[in-house]
């Protein structure tokens, strides 16, 4: 049996399909900074209550500092 995963992020109104075992991705444009928080969508399994989702945006100049910071 397989099982299909929906990642919802209400309000950045993103919804994703997943497949374990399959790459998946999407790309958005999100204006603002902020944490977003979303959910699994779909009733998937016991650990459904356990896939919080949280999307962390910065401004362009703190996100290039972050990521320079991770080369250390």
């Amino acid at each position: 049996m397989m099982y299909f995963i929906v990642f919802a992020v209400p309000s950045l109104g993103v919804r994703i399909d997943a497949v374990p075992s399959q790459l998946n991705s999407t790309s958005f444009v999100i204006k603002r900074p902020g944490k977003f928080y979303g959910i699994c969508a779909e009733l998937c399994g016991p650990a459904h209550y356990a896939m919080p989702i949280v999307i962390e945006t910065l401004p362009v100049e703190e996100y290039c500092t972050w990521i320079l910071s991770q080369e250390d």
